[in-house]
């Protein structure tokens, strides 16, 4: 599970469930920080939840990754680490001469 914030994949670290006061329905927000899940927690005022912490060991990878839409971070996250930098076209030596040649150009390198 993770969290899309102007195009950076954020980890959920964190899921919070309650009951809505109104419907009785349960409700689920993913925090993606201790900072995060304690506003919810505090928004939530009197009201009883359950707060779980969710084991991301394996998706460190895509935490800070940025991408364009949900569609396209939801595929890598699914995809695994592995085949999604397979799935990455491979710069080619000319390529990195080129982009060598532009940074040098620039002043950047």
């Amino acid at each position: 599970m993770f969290l899309l914030q102007n195009g950076v994949v954020r980890l959920a670290r964190y899921k919070i469930e309650s009951e809505d006061p109104f419907d009785k329905l349960l409700v689920t927000e993913y925090a993606e920080s201790d900072e995060h899940r304690d506003s919810i927690v505090d928004s939530l005022g009197e009201t009883e939840l359950t707060v779980t912490e969710i084991e991301q060991t394996d998706n460190e990878w895509i935490d800070g990754m940025k991408f364009d839409n949900w569609e396209a971070a939801n595929a890598a996250f699914i995809m695994g680490q592995t085949a999604y930098l397979n799935s990455k076209p491979v710069m080619v030596e000319e390529q990195l001469a080129a982009l060598t040649f532009a940074l040098v150009e620039g002043g950047v390198i």
